[in-house]
């Protein structure tokens, strides 16, 4: 008898999977975390308050967080991320990358004043407390901000969620679904205000380049802008910390300034990409 052998059918990642990529990413982040504070409250009557040590502690936590979530995924979907490397170089100029500078730099100096609204907002205490380490200008969280998260992040929303779902849904669907969960995943409203609208904008990116490294780029700089601003202002002022108040200047000076820049290099990268996709 003659058999017939069919090849098996093409993964098709959708949008319960991006919920599916997130739950385990809280998962896992509660499975490390939670041995971790342990640690930590047993270390504190021995050692006292050793806030550096906390600080190492945190990134640690953060990259065991992070390889122990990718392993999960690819095991998941190991066809999905086989298909196509995810870190792949691609053929992006330079001047992308110029115009990706003054876009991130004057949007985030333009949506300053939404920030620190939203910042004055009552949060729980443990988001509270979370969000207290990252006005410490400290090694670690240098490591963490600025170096892990632009990687780890985008290989997770960009790299995972956003790939996927641009194979099956609507770019524009697709861009906000995965702005929403960057947002999420941020659990507070200042966070995720900025993680959503640099979530738009990456997924816009991302859409056109399909180079993880542009997303990646446009991360790193938004996250070294703001440590560096929390560097300047020190301690006691990083949680108000804005460009503007950094320097002095007139906020219609500061903002219209920021507001004529981004508009202008968004039109510019706009035009440069608009037939593709």
């Amino acid at each position: 008898m003659e058999q017939y052998y069919t090849s098996p059918q093409p993964f098709i990642f959708r949008v319960k999977h991006a919920w599916l990529v997130i739950g385990l990413y809280l998962a896992v982040t509660l499975i490390v975390t939670f041995p971790v504070g342990l640690l930590e409250a047993a270390i504190v009557p021995i050692f006292g308050q050793l806030d550096w040590l906390k600080d190492w502690i945190l990134l640690v936590t953060t990259v065991i967080t992070y390889a122990i979530l990718f392993f999960i995924l690819y095991y998941f979907f190991k066809q999905f991320y086989s298909s196509q490397p995810l870190l792949e170089l691609s053929r992006v100029d330079g001047m992308t990358y110029l115009l990706l500078l003054f876009v991130i730099l004057s949007f985030a100096i333009t949506i300053e004043p939404i920030v620190s609204w939203l910042a004055k907002i009552p949060m729980p205490k443990f988001i509270e407390e979370a969000m207290a380490i990252m006005t410490k200008a400290s090694i670690p969280f240098f490591i963490m901000a600025v170096i892990v998260a632009p990687l780890c992040e985008e290989l997770l929303l960009r790299g995972t969620i956003l790939r996927g779902l641009l194979t099956s849904i609507n770019p524009w669907k697709a861009i906000v679904w995965t702005a929403f969960l960057f947002a999420l995943i941020h659990m507070n409203p200042a966070q995720g205000f900025t993680a959503f609208t640099i979530g738009i904008l990456l997924g816009w990116i991302y859409w056109k380049t399909r180079s993880l490294w542009t997303c990646i780029f446009v991360h790193f700089v938004n996250n070294a802008f703001a440590f560096i601003c929390i560097a300047i202002a020190g301690p006691e002022k990083a949680a108000i910390a804005t460009f503007q108040s950094l320097t002095g200047l007139s906020p219609v000076l500061v903002y219209g300034t920021s507001a004529t820049v981004l508009a202008l290099s968004g039109y510019l990268l706009w035009r440069k990409y608009r037939r593709v996709g």
